[in-house]
């Protein structure tokens, strides 16, 4: 039986989706940060490294990770979870499906040393760069 794919999203579509998806979402680090849409329009030739970064503040220090790196402590649901972590959870891993599916070559950049830019991007249908970006502090 042939797996059905779903339909892939315009890149205006897929912009309002992670934009709804991030609603209200906040990364915990040392400090807490809330988790937004980063969108890049497409430009000739455009490669990913050059789309996060023509983003990002910090344009040295950028270190390449899988995107699971970000999301496997985010979509872990542990013992000690009460409501409130189950459905923070599960709202993670609705985001990191929404990227997986409608995102090619998705992929975690890491920008500076303690006070970091975290984004998660790959390109969409139509070749803009796309996906998400917090803060972070790591001492």
């Amino acid at each position: 039986m042939k797996e059905r794919r779903k339909k892939q999203l315009s890149g205006k579509e897929l912009a309002n989706a992670i934009e709804e998806a991030c609603d209200g979402l906040i990364y915990v680090s040392e400090t807490d940060a809330p988790i937004e849409l980063l969108f890049v329009p497409n430009h000739d030739s455009l490669k990913l490294f050059e789309g996060v970064q023509a983003a990002l503040n910090e344009k040295k220090n950028i270190k390449e990770e899988p995107a699971s790196k970000f999301f496997d402590r985010l979509t872990a649901e542990r013992e000690w979870h009460g409501p409130r972590e189950k459905a923070k959870v599960k709202r993670f891993v609705k985001l990191e499906k929404l990227l997986k599916e409608h995102l090619a070559d998705l992929t975690l950049f890491r920008a500076g040393r303690v006070r970091l830019e975290v984004v998660a991007a790959g390109f969409d249908s139509e070749g803009n760069v796309a996906g998400i970006r917090t803060k972070a502090v790591e001492t």
